[in-house]
């Protein structure tokens, strides 16, 4: 029964750690495939021409935007907003959010963001800028009257919930200026590209950050999340390990006699306490491999059929899977070492209690 739940354990520990970090995966490329992998602050002076030309030339995705952070009002309703106003591209291409390039006079926002000021489709918004004022009027912020003709779906509850996507000439309108303020690169770049790229721009008119440089509470949160479920289930391997040794204390008591038949055969301590702990670290370490194996068995069969089991209000209705090294490491190494541990000291227990069989034969003798 406790190598039955240590094989138990360690396939709940591989497979809840293989979803967990799919979950995850796909919660991160989400952001990063509307966000950007990489996002890069625009100066004035920046030199466009310059950039885009380095861009294209190494086949990078990327989008060109002016950034605002307002407001949208409709009648007495108003709700905080990131604008990205874009405008279409031959080298440019679409955030993942929305489906197709902004017009002119339109707006595309999710409709979670659109429910805060009850809006629908076909409404006419405002998008106000308080960092944006006209003193003639007695320093009253710039506005922009936008049309709800489409909603977008960043299955991100983060960015559907502020962020909003338009024309560049609607934020160039309020902004009073050609210039735009941000660059996201989309393409997933090696470490010597992204330091090529940071190198490219850093000190150029232009600050530059990755994603997770500027989401570091959810990657915080995520790590967090995967550690908390990793140290619970290495907990409940190490209860299981506690029960192996109450079991094995029943299995020493059984097989005392055969011990002692050894060394009367001629068998020296030191043989029979390295037999029996190397068989027992065998059978134990058996047991988690058999564990992991089998997880990884229904893993794959999970990502080869992909069957759709939450329901519809689930972003991910199907369990996705991604493979790690760390959690092969964690879900049979660590598991080995902490029981092959205990049952040796089980072991060194019950050979220390009993010495040399000495007292066993003379009980036996009389």
């Amino acid at each position: 029964m406790a190598l039955a739940s240590l094989v138990i354990s360690s396939f709940s520990l591989l497979t809840v750690q293989s979803v967990l970090k799919g979950l995850q995966s796909n919660r991160i490329e989400r952001g990063k495939q509307t966000l950007g992998r990489y996002i890069i602050d625009l100066e004035k002076d920046f030199n466009f021409k310059k950039a885009t030309s380095y861009l294209n030339d190494n086949n990078y995705k990327y989008t060109l935007e002016y950034e605002i952070e307002g407001l949208i009002r409709l009648e007495g309703y108003l709700a905080p907003v990131i604008f990205h106003g874009i405008i279409e591209d031959t080298s440019s291409i679409l955030p993942k959010a929305i489906d197709h390039w902004p017009k002119r006079n339109e707006i595309l926002m999710s409709p979670y963001l659109a429910r805060k000021v009850y809006a629908g489709l076909d409404d006419r918004v405002q998008l106000i800028s308080p960092a944006h004022t006209d003193t003639f009027f007695g320093e009253l912020p710039r506005f922009k009257s936008l049309d709800v003709e489409a909603f977008t779906d960043s299955m991100d509850p983060d960015i559907d919930e502020f962020h909003a996507w338009g024309h560049a000439y609607s934020a160039f309108s309020i902004a009073k200026s050609r210039h735009y303020n941000k660059l996201r690169v989309f393409s997933n770049l090696t470490k010597i590209q992204e330091e090529q790229l940071k190198s490219k721009f850093a000190g150029d008119g232009a600050r530059f950050h990755t994603w997770e440089e500027l989401n570091q509470n959810l990657v915080f949160a995520l790590a967090l999340e995967n550690n908390v479920v990793l140290f619970l289930f290495l907990a409940t391997i190490v209860l299981v390990t506690f029960s192996i040794i109450s079991g094995l204390s029943i299995f020493y008591a059984r097989v005392r006699n055969d011990f002692a038949s050894f060394w009367i055969l001629g068998m020296s301590m030191g043989h029979i306490k390295k037999y029996g702990g190397l068989n027992i670290a065998i059978i134990t370490a058996s047991a988690i491999a058999v564990g992991n194996i089998l997880s990884f068995i229904v893993l794959k069969l999970l990502v080869q059929f992909s069957p759709t089991i939450m329901p519809a209000m689930f972003v991910d209705r199907s369990l996705p899977v991604r493979f790690e090294a760390s959690s092969f490491f964690y879900s049979f190494i660590v598991p080995v070492i902490i029981t092959v541990v205990f049952t040796l000291l089980s072991n060194w227990r019950f050979f220390k209690d009993n010495g040399n069989f000495m007292t066993f034969v003379k009980k036996v003798g009389t």
